[in-house]
């Protein structure tokens, strides 16, 4: 009965519960965001629970995951965020995003350059700041080295 579609949907379940309860703690224009999301993370939590139990197939837990990848993503993403902390949002962003587009997507046969992996973290992440800093005025980290 449990594999790892259960096990997840359940997981992003009580993830999307515990986003929706700690919006509440925002002003009303503050928590209108993380509670759309947290809403739309439950009812596609509560899609896949329901397939999963529909579709009862036996595999081993978490099957084919591929252990390397998942410790160097955690790596990252602590690293990520130690480094915003010291140089701001936008430059830990850049960085964080070229480098894990660039190592994920070598594996496959259409390599991303390097260079190409750096412009389109660059434009994502200047999309992020301008829809998170300007639009929805959520202030962004800007790094002790920058006076944050």
């Amino acid at each position: 009965m449990l594999n790892s579609n259960t096990i997840s949907s359940l997981t992003f379940l009580m993830i999307a519960a515990g986003a929706w309860y700690l919006a509440g703690d925002f002003t009303e224009m503050g928590s209108f965001f993380p509670r759309v999301i947290a809403s739309m993370l439950a009812v596609f939590s509560l899609l896949q629970l329901a397939m999963s139990l529909m579709h009862k197939k036996k595999e081993t837990p978490f099957a084919g995951i591929e252990t390397g990848r998942v410790v160097s993503l955690l790596a990252g993403i602590a690293t990520y965020v130690a480094l915003m902390i010291f140089v701001g949002y936008i430059i830990s962003g850049i960085l964080f995003l070229a480098f894990f587009t660039w190592y994920f997507g070598r594996d496959y046969d259409q390599r991303i350059p390097a260079v190409r992996a750096l412009l389109i973290s660059a434009a994502v992440t200047a999309g992020f700041y301008i829809v998170f800093y300007h639009i929805f005025t959520v202030p962004l980290p800007e790094g002790i080295l920058f006076g944050g």
